[in-house]
């Protein structure tokens, strides 16, 4: 899978989160294990970035009315990455979108394409019910969670642990907002 992705980009990690969130959504803890996997899945993709040498700027292309083979328009993927990754800002959703829709328009993949934009869509609603899951956590729920985010997280070596934090405070994590808070709170307290 990652040879389709360049610069340790958010694809990969939109897809990896997308993918784990699969399971139902109602035990804390499978959802608190996505997380930490999330978390160290985009420390990795940060890294090699980091490692990469930037490509050349890409010609302008046109986006096809429908992608090939099937009846999907880039603008419906657009407003499904719009919908299901609105905690993302709105470069980064369009980022996302520029990779994805690179990956759906490469001849090489025209076989598989009706399969990714499906895979795709399904992981996207999965994160999305996830988000809207965590969101109704009683405040008690949501402590139980960040204690047992707290224990995971004390289990990291130091350097994994400084990454994770970098991860956390960018608010890259598909979270609601105050339990990316209560997240932040319990790593300072280490």
């Amino acid at each position: 899978m990652h040879r389709w992705f360049r610069n340790g980009s958010l694809l990969p990690l939109a897809l990896a989160f997308a993918f784990l969130c699969a399971r139902p959504a109602y035990a804390v803890d499978p959802i608190l294990m996505l997380l930490i996997n999330l978390g160290r899945d985009m420390i990795e993709s940060r890294e090699k970035a980091q490692v990469r040498p930037l490509p050349e700027a890409e010609p302008q292309i046109s986006w096809p009315e429908t992608y090939t083979g099937t009846t999907v328009t880039p603008g419906l993927v657009k407003q499904l990455i719009d919908d299901c990754f609105d905690y993302l800002s709105s470069s980064q959703r369009e980022e996302l979108f520029e990779q994805l829709n690179a990956v759906l328009l490469n001849p090489k993949n025209a076989l598989v394409r009706p399969a990714l934009i499906e895979h795709f869509a399904s992981r996207a609603v999965s994160v999305r019910q996830a988000r809207i899951y965590l969101s109704g956590l009683s405040s008690r729920d949501k402590q139980a969670l960040v204690a047992q985010f707290r224990d995971e997280v004390s289990t990291l070596s130091e350097d994994e642990r400084a990454r994770f934090v970098e991860v956390v405070r960018s608010g890259m994590l598909p979270v609601p907002q105050d339990l990316n808070q209560m997240f932040l709170a319990a790593l300072d307290a280490q």
